[in-house]
């Protein structure tokens, strides 16, 4: 079963990008 997470970054686009790598270096089941 597969875990949705959402990150929502206001200040930089980059920021989401780098936390979707941080997490899915964790758990690569998750759907961010």
């Amino acid at each position: 079963m597969k875990r949705k997470i959402l990150i929502l970054c206001t200040g930089n686009s980059c920021r989401s990008q780098m936390a979707e790598g941080f997490l899915k270096s964790f758990d690569e089941n998750l759907e961010v």
